[in-house]
């Protein structure tokens, strides 16, 4: 139901957020569609704007300290956006380098 427009959007990247913050310990499989579903909401335009590296801001570190899979996002956001901006490429360097 999530993809069923081919996308996913803010209301429904919020949902699973909040739905992988709840679950006590997750699947291989939840989490690779997790962080596949945050990386299509974030590059749905190809580029990274301030307001979707914002938003990860938020997601990605929400305990201070990003887990490998997140650095792991992140690496695949950078890898396969058009273009980033200055928000995402500091959040980068904060948690991957």
């Amino acid at each position: 139901l999530l993809y069923a427009d081919g996308r996913i959007d803010r209301a429904e990247a919020e949902f699973l957020v909040e739905l992988h913050r709840r679950v006590e310990r997750a699947s291989p499989a939840f989490d690779r569609f997790y962080h596949a579903a945050l990386k299509r909401h974030v590059l749905a335009d190809g580029t990274v704007t301030p307001a979707a590296a914002a938003w990860l801001r938020r997601v990605i570190p929400a305990d201070g300290t990003a887990t490998a899979a997140e650095r792991k996002l992140l690496r695949e956001v950078r890898g396969e956006a058009a273009a980033t901006c200055p928000e995402f490429d500091a959040l980068f360097a904060e948690c991957v380098t």
